[in-house]
């Protein structure tokens, strides 16, 4: 009898569930070293007093530097005194990081804005420019999984509209990728160019993970 394993990883009011001995190889379209490079220079790992719980995306608002990530990654306790910090793990191995300056949430949506010092972080994503990625789109998702940084998944936009099991008001997107705690907050990104259409926020079975896509978001940063 095949055994199952449960690992369920929560942070507020998202989950995230993973079934390691079900996990399944996706043999998904090869991206390109220069797509690779680009989404790892743009995307970063969050932590809490030191412990990784999560990963982002930065992108540049006017002259401000941001962190696109989900919100219940930074929902717990008071930020301003946890310790929230972004860093990243340059292609030389050296770490750079820095804390938190200001925090603008979507409730609604499960997604947290995070501002942090632009010479930090000078290299920024590009945000897909079309309203929805066609069905079956090659995508790859940059993130902490597991806490370890910079893993990259490959997979498939698999359907749209897909009704949130944590919360019914909440319609994702869905991709067949494999995903873990840690990965909550991580971008998604085409695998043909590696612009960003959404951010990954919870799994519920292998391979079956949800994100935010770009359209669903909408908030005011004053």
């Amino acid at each position: 009898m095949l055994r199952f394993y449960a690992l369920i990883f929560v942070l507020s009011c998202s989950s995230f569930i993973y079934l390691p001995d079900l996990v399944i190889p996706i043999q998904a379209q090869e991206v390109s070293k220069d797509v690779l490079a680009k989404i790892r220079a743009c995307s970063v790992s969050i932590s809490w007093e030191g412990k990784t719980i999560g990963s982002g995306t930065v992108f540049k608002r006017g002259e401000e530097t941001w962190v696109l990530t989900a919100k219940h990654v930074v929902h717990p306790g008071d930020w301003r005194k946890s310790g929230l910090a972004i860093f990243q793990r340059r292609a030389d191995e050296r770490v750079v990081g820095i804390q938190v300056d200001k925090v603008v949430l979507d409730e609604k949506e499960d997604i947290a804005f995070l501002r942090v010092c632009s010479t930090v972080f000078p290299h920024t994503t590009e945000f897909f420019n079309g309203k929805t990625p066609e069905l079956d789109s090659p995508v790859v998702h940059c993130g902490s999984m597991a806490g370890q940084h910079h893993t990259v998944t490959r997979g498939y936009i698999v359907g749209f509209n897909r009704v949130d099991p944590t919360n019914p008001e909440r319609i994702r997107d869905q991709l067949n990728i494999a995903a873990q705690g840690g990965s909550s907050g991580g971008g998604v990104f085409l695998a043909k160019d590696g612009a960003l259409v959404g951010v990954l926020v919870s799994g519920y079975a292998p391979n079956v993970v949800l994100f935010v896509p770009l359209r669903n978001i909408d908030v005011n940063f004053k």
